[in-house]
């Protein structure tokens, strides 16, 4: 048998039961079938009846909400705790940087002088001359293929620091990129901060199996 539904306040269908089931009608859903004086709930007519899953108490349902509420309670609470632990956190570490700050300069409005910072600004790169120091360059063999002819280019990134007596390793490469020798060379010039300086080097070819050059800074000295 096949049956109709109210949609929108309109009669529908008609559908078999396995349809209905399939559109999700629920126990309480009005259904009209040839034969029948009237509409009535799905759940009273028996052949539409079996094939619904069973109906939930209502009791179910209000404890399944009292429990879900239980359970946003928790988590919002958590949420609140793990953000109050946070923030006392942050306080106490910055009342802790503030305290260190008072104790290192003598006095609550005592801050490093000018002079102060660029003296530590100094000794940072006085006492690393590598981290600031680099190299460019090309290079192209003379005419009978026996000497390296070298454009250098000294760069000094320091701020303030400025560094002299600059040793340059020099690799000598096979095309295979093997090390075949090596030679260092020092540049007794100034390399200032901030600033570069351009050097021309002749290099004798050691070996006929001499591909490439390669080169870097191995020491400076900083100038006092």
């Amino acid at each position: 048998m096949k049956y109709y539904l109210l949609e929108n306040e309109k009669r529908i269908g008609p559908f078999e039961i396995n349809e209905l089931i399939e559109k999700g009608i629920e126990h309480e859903t009005l259904v009209w079938g040839e034969g029948m004086e009237e509409w009535a709930n799905a759940e009273n007519v028996e052949e539409i009846n079996s094939k619904l899953p069973p109906k939930l108490p209502k009791s179910s349902k209000i404890d399944n909400s009292k429990e879900q509420s239980k359970t946003y309670n928790v988590l919002r609470y958590a949420v609140l705790i793990i953000i109050v632990l946070f923030l006392t956190g942050i306080a106490i570490q910055y009342f802790e940087n503030q305290s260190s700050s008072y104790n290192r300069y003598g006095g609550e409005n005592d801050s490093p002088s000018y002079e102060e910072r660029v003296q530590s600004v100094e000794e940072l790169e006085k006492e690393a001359p590598l981290s600031y120091l680099s190299t460019t360059g090309n290079y192209r063999k003379n005419l009978l293929g026996t000497k390296y002819k070298v454009n250098l280019n000294i760069v000094n990134t320091a701020t303030i620091a400025s560094y002299k007596d600059i040793t340059i390793r020099f690799s000598f490469r096979s095309k295979t990129d093997t090390e075949l020798s090596s030679i260092q060379k020092t540049f007794y010039e100034v390399a200032k901060a901030g600033s570069s300086k351009s050097f021309k080097v002749k290099l004798d070819i050691p070996y006929k199996e001499v591909s490439k050059l390669d080169w870097e800074i191995t020491n400076a000295t900083p100038k006092n």
